[in-house]
This record gives C-alpha cells, sequence and structure tokens, in this order.
C-alpha cells in the first residue's frame, strides 16, 4: 500500500470518527543541526531512535529512549555554554512533545497533556514559535481525545495565528480541520463547516499552486479529509442531500488515488448516510462494495464500519436476526483490532437489538458489556449512549427508578463533556420518562430544558437557512416540541401549548423574513417566540380567527381557535380511533377530487371535515366575509379546505372567507411588509386601485425540462388568461416569446402586482432543497433564485400547476410560495394540483373584478370561486387556489 493510501485513510478516519489523530511533530531540522558535544550527539541519537520505534508502533520501548534523551537534554541544561544550553532547551522541548504525542497514543490522555504543556512552557521561554505552535496544536488534540472540547478550541485558536505566522499552509488547514472535529461534539455546526470549508480552500489553492506530483496527491489528501468532513457535519444535523454531495466528491478523489482503502471509509460513510434517509437498500449496496474494498485493502476499520452498516440497514427494516448476526461478525474484528470504541458502540447495537426482539434480558447483558467497555477505556460518549440505552430497558421493565437514574448519570456526562447532541437526546429522553411515570410537570421541565437547547443550537447556524431547516425537521426538534405540548395539556396548560405549537413552526422562515425586513435599518434582528399576549394582539391586528393545528405523535391532533376579541379556545382530537393515519385521509382526499365519481370526493371532503371543522364549527364566524386564517402542519398543509364540505353539503367556501398562513407570528411579519410596501415613495402608476407596476405573464415559449431534450407543452389557455386579465390592470401583457426569464425577474424587482401564468414544477432544479421552478421563454426560474430576489409585491398570483406544494419540513412547506415571500411578497396565491384551463379562465379575471371592488385579497378570492362554482361545480375546478399571507 502507498503511503497517501494510508495516509489518506488516517486522515479520513480523524473527519468521520474524531479518532485518536496525528500529532503535529517537531521538524527534523533541530536534529540536523550540529551537535557541540558527545553528550549532545548521545541525545539526538536517542531522540531519533525513539522517534523510529514510535513510528514501529513500539511505545513502551519509545518511551524508554526518550526519557533517557530527556535526562541527558536536562543535564546540558545546567552547562555554564550558551551555546549547550540554548541546544539543550530546544532538545528537552521536542523530546517533551514526543512524549506526549506517545502517551496519546497509549490513550493516557492526562500523562501526554503534562508532557505538552511541559514542551509549551519551554517553547515561550525559548521564544521558539515552531515548537510553541506545535505544542499548542498538539494540547488540542490531546484535550480532543479527552472528551474536553471547549479546551481542545482554546489551544488550536491559539496556535492557528501561529500557523499563519510561520507560513505553514499545511500546518493551518490542519489546524482548522481538527477546530472543525472539536466544534462537531458541540453542535457548532456553523464553525464546522466555516473550518472544514477554509481548509477545503486552502488545500484547492496548494493544488492548483504547485506542480510536483507528490505535492498535489497531498494537496488531494488534505480536500478529501474537508470534504469527508463537511459531510459528516451535513449528516450531522440531518441534511443527507448534501452529506452525500460530499461523500461523493470525496469519493473522486480517492478513485483518482486509486486509494481503495480510504474508498472503504467512504463508502461506509455513504452507507451511513443513507440508513438516515431510510434508503436501506442503497445503504446496503454501499455497505457491501466498502466490506469488499474494505478486506482488499486490509483496511480492518473500514470493514467493521461496513458491517456495522450493513446491519444497521437491517436493524431499521427490522430484519433483526441478520442485523445481530452482522455485528456479531463486527463485533469480532474490532476485538481482533483492539479497537475498544468500536467494541462498544458494536455491543451497544446487539444490545438494541434484542431490545427490539423483546428478548430484554440479553439485551441488558450486552448494554451493560457496553457500558463497562466504555468505562475501561475512558470513553464518556459511548459510557453515556450506553447508560441511555440501559434506561430504556428498564423502561419497559418497569423500573421507572433505574431507568431515570441512568438518565441522570447520562446527563451528568455530557454536561461534562459539552456535548449538546447528546445532552439534548438525554433530556429529551428524561422528560419522556417522567411523563411515562405520572410526573408531567418535572416531565415539562426537562423537555423545557432540552428545547432551550436545541434552540441554541439553531442559534449558532447565523444566517443560513438551509442548516435551519434541516434541524428543524430533525427527529429530536420535531419531538421534543410535539412532547412538551402534550405533556402541557395533560397539565391543562392548553394556552402555554399553543406558545410552544408555534415557537416549533417556521422559525427559520420568520427569522429569515425578519432580517429582510430589517436590512433598510442595517439590522439582524433576532425574533423571540410569540407570548399569547402577542398571539392575541396579531388576532386582533388582522381582525380575523385564526385557527392554528398541531399534530402530536400522529395520534392526536390539537386544534386552538384565536378570536379577535384575544378568547382562545382548545379541542383535543383522538386519532387513533381512525382507521387510516390522517396523512393517509389527506392523500386520499386529494386523490378522489380527481376521481370520476363526485361522490367520492364528496365522501373523502366530508370526512375531513369531521376531522377538521366541526369539533371547531361553534366557534368560527357566523359572518361569511369575515376572515378565518388556517395554520395548517405537516400533510395539512395540502389539504384543499374551501372545498371541505359538511353534513348538508355546503362547502367551506360558501360559509367562510379563507387564507392560510405557515404560522401566527408569520402573519405579523407579512403585515409589516404590507405596511413597508404602502410607504414607499411615488409610484409610476395605478392599476385597478393597485398603486406601482403590474406585471402579467402568459404562455412563454417553453423550455427543455432539465436533463432533458422534451420542450414544455404550451399553454395556450394560460395566454387567454393573461390576455383577459392585463386590461383589468391597466397593463400590457408580457407574452410569447417576450416572456424571457431575465425580462420577469427585472419587472418583478419593480411591480407591485405580479400575476404569472405559466407551467409550475415541482422538481428540485438547483440540487439545493428548494423544490420548485416556473418556466419562462429560455429557461426555469427556480425557487432558489426567487429566493435571493428582492421585492415589493402587495400580490404575487402563480397560476400554474402546483405551485403551493413543495417539500413539507419542520419549518413548514418549502418551495415557492415560502420564496416569494422571503423575496417580499406580502401574500402569494398559489395552486395545490393542476388546475384546469377553462375553470381558471373564469376564476381569475373574476378574482380581479372583485380585487378592484374590493381591496380585500380574501374576500375577492372567495367571490372568484363562488362564481366559479356555479358554471363548474367540481371541487378541482376551482378549489386549489389558496392565499397565504396579508388579506389587505
Amino acid at each position: 500500500m502507498s503511503k497517501y493510501s494510508r495516509q489518506f485513510a488516517l486522515l479520513v478516519l480523524v473527519g468521520v470518527l474524531s479518532a485518536t489523530a496525528i500529532n503535529i511533530d517537531i521538524p527534523s531540522i533541530y536534529a540536523q543541526e550540529k551537535a557541540p558535544n558527545s553528550h549532545q550527539v548521545e541525545a539526538d541519537n536517542l531522540f531519533n531512535l525513539g522517534v523510529q520505534k514510535k513510528q514501529k508502533q513500539e511505545y513502551e520501548a519509545a518511551l524508554a529512549t526518550f526519557n533517557q534523551a530527556l535526562e541527558i537534554y536536562r543535564e546540558l541544561g545546567d552547562s555554564t555554554e550558551d551555546e549547550i544550553r540554548q541546544a539543550a532547551l530546544t532538545g528537552e522541548g521536542k523530546t517533551l512533545s514526543q512524549l506526549g504525542q506517545v502517551y496519546d497514543l497509549i490513550r493516557d490522555f492526562p500523562q501526554a497533556i503534562d508532557y505538552h504543556l511541559q514542551s509549551l512552557n519551554i517553547a515561550l521561554e525559548n521564544e521558539d514559535t515552531l515548537i510553541e505552535a506545535a505544542s499548542l496544536s498538539n494540547l488540542g488534540m490531546s484535550y480532543s481525545n479527552l472528551g474536553n472540547y471547549s479546551k481542545a478550541i482554546e489551544y488550536f485558536e491559539k496556535s492557528l495565528p501561529l500557523a499563519r505566522q510561520l507560513g505553514n499552509r499545511a500546518g493551518e488547514g490542519w489546524i482548522l480541520r481538527r477546530l472543525a472535529n472539536a466544534y462537531s461534539p458541540q453542535g457548532n455546526y456553523t464553525e464546522v463547516i466555516r473550518n472544514y470549508q477554509l481548509a477545503l480552500t486552502i488545500a484547492q489553492e496548494d493544488y492548483e499552486l504547485t506542480s510536483n506530483v507528490d505535492q498535489k496527491k497531498q494537496h488531494l489528501l488534505y480536500q478529501g479529509e474537508s470534504l469527508v468532513g463537511l459531510g459528516n457535519a451535513y449528516r450531522s444535523i440531518e441534511d443527507y442531500a448534501r452529506a452525500i454531495e460530499y461523500f461523493q466528491q470525496s469519493l473522486v478523489i480517492t478513485k483518482e488515488l486509486k486509494n481503495t482503502y480510504g474508498e472503504s471509509f467512504i463508502l461506509s460513510s455513504l452507507a451511513g448516510a443513507y440508513n438516515k434517509l431510510g434508503n436501506n437498500k442503497q445503504a446496503i449496496i454501499y455497505s457491501q462494495e466498502g466490506l469488499e474494498l474494505a478486506r482488499i485493502s486490509n483496511n480492518l476499520f473500514a470493514e467493521v464500519q461496513s458491517l456495522q452498516q450493513l446491519a444497521s440497514a437491517y436493524y431499521a427494516q427490522r430484519e433483526l436476526t441478520t442485523a445481530i448476526d452482522y455485528f456479531q461478525q463486527a463485533l469480532v474484528l474490532a476485538r481482533q483490532n483492539g479497537n475498544r470504541n468500536q467494541e462498544a458502540e458494536i455491543l451497544g447495537s446487539i444490545g438494541n437489538s434484542y431490545f427490539y426482539l423483546e428478548n430484554l434480558e440479553q439485551a441488558a447483558e450486552y448494554l451493560q458489556q457496553s457500558l463497562d467497555t466504555a468505562r475501561e477505556i475512558n470513553n464518556p460518549i459511548r459510557e453515556a449512549f450506553a447508560l441511555s440505552s440501559l434506561a430504556v430497558t428498564y423502561e419497559s421493565l418497569g423500573d421507572y427508578k433505574q431507568l431515570i437514574s441512568y438518565l441522570h448519570e447520562g446527563l451528568t456526562i455530557s454536561q461534562e463533556l459539552g456535548n449538546t447532541h447528546l445532552e439534548v437526546n438525554i433530556l429529551h429522553n428524561l422528560g419522556t420518562a417522567y411523563y411515562r411515570s405520572g410526573n408531567p410537570s418535572k416531565s415539562e421541565k426537562f423537555y423545557r430544558q432540552a428545547m432551550v437547547l436545541r434552540e441554541s443550537v439553531r442559534s449558532k447556524l447565523g444566517s443560513n437557512d438551509s442548516l435551519k431547516v434541516s434541524i428543524a425537521d430533525s427527529n429530536i426538534s420535531t419531538g421534543i416540541y410535539q412532547n412538551l405540548q402534550l405533556t402541557l395539556v395533560q397539565q391543562e396548560k392548553t394556552k402555554a401549548a399553543l406558545e410552544i405549537a408555534e415557537r416549533g413552526r417556521s422559525r427559520a422562515f420568520i427569522e429569515l423574513l425578519q432580517e429582510r425586513l430589517s436590512e433598510d435599518a442595517g439590522t439582524k434582528a433576532t425574533v423571540e417566540p410569540p407570548t399569547i399576549e402577542q398571539i392575541q394582539q396579531i388576532a386582533q391586528q388582522q381582525n380575523a380567527t385564526l385557527v392554528e393545528y398541531s399534530i402530536v405523535q400522529e395520534n392526536e391532533l390539537y386544534i386552538w381557535v384565536i378570536q379577535p376579541t384575544g378568547e382562545i379556545d382548545f379541542r383535543a382530537i383522538d386519532l387513533s380511533i381512525l382507521d387510516h393515519s390522517l396523512s393517509k385521509i389527506v392523500r386520499d382526499t386529494r386523490n378522489s377530487i380527481f376521481s370520476r365519481s363526485p361522490k367520492r370526493a364528496e365522501v373523502k371532503l366530508r370526512k375531513l371535515h369531521q376531522l377538521l371543522i366541526e369539533p371547531i364549527a361553534s366557534l368560527l364566524p357566523s359572518d361569511p366575509e369575515a376572515r378565518v386564517i388556517f395554520m395548517p402542519q405537516a400533510d395539512l398543509f395540502f389539504v384543499p379546505f374551501p372545498a371541505l364540505r359538511d353534513a348538508s353539503g355546503e362547502y367551506l367556501i360558501q360559509k367562510h372567507t379563507i387564507l392560510t398562513s405557515p404560522s401566527i407570528q408569520l402573519l405579523d411579519l407579512t403585515r409589516q411588509k404590507r405596511l413597508q410596501i404602502e410607504q414607499l415613495g411615488e409610484q409610476d402608476s395605478l392599476v385597478v386601485g393597485l398603486p406601482r407596476n403590474s406585471v402579467v405573464v402568459g404562455n412563454p415559449i417553453m423550455p427543455t425540462l432539465p436533463n432533458s431534450s422534451e420542450r414544455l407543452e404550451p399553454l395556450p389557455g394560460a395566454e387567454q388568461e393573461a390576455q383577459a386579465i392585463a386590461p383589468l390592470l391597466d397593463t400590457t401583457p408580457i407574452l410569447g416569446k417576450q416572456a424571457t426569464k431575465e425580462m420577469i425577474v427585472e419587472q418583478m424587482s419593480k411591480s407591485r402586482l405580479i400575476h404569472l401564468a405559466t407551467h409550475g414544477l415541482l422538481d428540485d432544479i438547483d440540487g439545493l432543497g428548494i423544490p420548485g421552478a416556473l418556466a419562462f421563454t429560455g429557461g426555469l426560474l427556480t425557487s432558489n433564485e426567487i429566493f435571493d430576489l428582492r421585492l415589493n409585491a402587495e400580490l404575487v398570483v402563480l397560476s400554474a400547476c402546483d405551485t403551493g406544494r413543495g417539500k413539507i419540513t419542520g419549518d413548514g412547506v418549502i418551495g415557492l410560495s415560502r420564496s416569494f415571500i422571503t423575496a417580499g411578497a406580502a401574500s402569494v396565491v398559489v395552486s395545490l394540483w393542476k388546475v384546469p384551463d377553462a375553470p381558471t379562465a373564469l376564476l381569475m379575471p373574476e378574482f380581479y373584478h372583485q380585487l378592484a371592488n374590493n381591496q380585500n385579497k380574501a374576500q375577492a378570492l372567495r367571490q372568484a370561486m363562488l362564481a366559479t362554482i356555479e358554471k363548474y361545480p367540481e371541487p378541482r375546478n376551482w378549489a386549489a387556489f389558496t392565499l397565504i399571507g396579508e388579506a389587505e
């Protein structure tokens, strides 16, 4: 195996597992200096011999040899000759550093720290920047391996400017990667990603600057480690698409270097990402490929990791006997390889597998072995995980006292380590344990602690919207908010539960919109979650009845109704009695709308009305012009609320004026945006009572689909729609080849009302996790591109297919509507399905007729729907459109 193969493998190992890493070696130039006497020659020879023994992993012999050298250097330090004394001091410093490294390698980290500190003190006394930088870096590594990441960061931060001062770009990159590793257990993924990106840039620049083949390979290795680190960071925040992207880039490097040793690591990492995505089939494929390469390259560590991922894929499919078999194979190899960390982890996995097989005795036995192993090797993180898993076993045995005892032990460890991710999980488990043991007040206490700590992780993500969405979409985040609502409702604290329901939704969206609103003032205001008093104030400002839904653990539906007067009512709906999940009922209802049997659709829409509306029907306004704003959650975003039908056959739109919003707090921000637009200076024109310009677009020349030669079909109905609407807005429609992407973007930036009649796509064209695109002449305008625009639009109407759909996340629906509101639209009209041409050609002009007579967009949309029902009564013809945001 080449030196590059082994080095890359070790670098990957550091990025993946934060295992004992390479220490900074004192450069050999010190050993090459001319020795002033025979004693120094002897000491230098002993030093070099110690280095050789360390490299051969003969650690006891290395320690003995270094100690002999150290003794001689210290004797020479008493010399009266300045030259001898100075050389001895340098020799003592570098030997202490080597002793520290050996103790790192044998995992005696406290002893290693002691030697590195001695080396640092000598470097400071000797004003030796080179040894000072090395000692600081090695102290960072020792504290990382000890699990004291705050201290590790402190030393790495001190060594970084020294590396830059010395012009040591390779050393700078090394420190940046170690810093990233140290920030990861603290959950500070902004810093993790920032440092890996800086390290990656250095490696890429150095690669381009050198023509030396060996040096190019070296810089490729550094790129590989940074890419793996980025992949692991994105996997940690559950942004698996980006994690896979970075793992794939690092895989290209291993293939270029013909490095099967490193490639096997990457393949197992890819398997891990696909396991987390629930794509067990792909995880098994990558695991098997990684396993084969690991055996070819004699990479025992990667072989164990591949077996673990194989086992995990079968574990996820609840093929537990097969999973245990692979875990057992991995355990044998981990023990053969002497990797006690892997051993502790695998023992825990076997224990968990037996737990799901309901073999609690075997589960407890393996989990106890995992705990004992973790304690033997002083691995506090693995110890805390083992304690948490053991606790779950005791919960199944009904022993809540032991369960809570284990969790508190694990909590203490995670707090001492500063491991935020682990601490959040254990706090959450403590909340669940106290809830199930009948102590909801203590349960609330621990859930709240978990929530605050989890939110502190989000606050470290800065303005990175995609990272915030990822962390909001994670199981632990949604679980905390849902379970806290559950325990509050049990204590009859229903208003406090509403605060938590609001706090747990659309946080990234709200923070992003607040930043955009504050940009003119040069501030980046943080947005506190709304209190009950603020929620009541928003209802009063909107002069609307607010209805917020929250699905808790898939078996309970909570509904809050907030009147314009501020009165709040609460209803809890038991979903466990249903034959199917609420998600399936919503999907079936949407599908029934397109069936040939109107009766089938009627039955489904009636069922949803029973679940979502009847429990609160008496709380809704009797005046059909009074606004009702629904705050859905999860699949409820795709409910066609206007078409829900009561027992008498009346549609909801016939009784109420309807809007939707991702959250109550977002209504306050869209209102601020509307007021901001109203305060703009001179308007260019007045269009049907709406000042400033309007843009009406219809039937552009359709572009081809991405990665295809197929061109989207023309939309003659959209052209007719635009021609009918434009006179109502006193403007000229932009049609056909004139409707270029560039022109539309330019016109939108100075338009107050935007109507786009074209194709809408659900695809994630840019591959950045924001699905949705609109078709224009010459190309597609994606959600991601819209996101970055700066608009001042009172209203954007997307008269296209599926523009209200997107990716459902813990932060709401990610798609076109979110992008337009973020870009600066106060309200958006979008569609929930492919809308037929003829009914839309009636509905849209009627909407603008109504809007001309009544500035209220929600009432205008309601009247347009009612007019369309008379000619096209089936819901698929009129119920797709929904208004999000401001009604005024």
